[in-house]
């Protein structure tokens, strides 16, 4: 048969979230299927809010705190194994920092929530 090996499964605010592959789960409720996204990854909680990337056509975006913010690339690194995994997407505190790619060119990216 057919599975998704499990990245991450957590509880937030009463809720819960499940990651595999590139679906993301919350509360029974596929994101990729409720948005109409083709992937959804690196799901965290920045500042106790939900964020993560989604990719919807040819762009990749970022959703925080439910809402979708007017950032989009054309690719963002993630997923790597090993000592390229230093490139995947970081969050501290309320940061987060990504290499994303626009336009044939790459960029790296930090994003403050406050």
């Amino acid at each position: 048969g057919t599975h998704l090996e499990v990245d991450n499964f957590r509880g937030w605010n009463s809720h819960w979230i499940l990651e595999a592959g590139d679906f993301v789960i919350q509360d029974g409720e596929i994101l990729n299927k409720k948005f109409g996204f083709q992937e959804v990854f690196n799901w965290r909680l920045v500042n106790d809010m939900p964020f993560y990337f989604f990719r919807k056509g040819q762009r990749v975006g970022i959703s925080y705190n439910e809402q979708f913010l007017s950032l989009y690339y054309h690719d963002v690194v993630h997923g790597m194994c090993c000592g390229y995994a230093a490139n995947n997407p970081r969050v501290i505190n309320n940061t987060v920092s990504f290499f994303g790619q626009r336009d044939g060119v790459w960029y790296y990216v930090v994003v403050e929530f406050n």
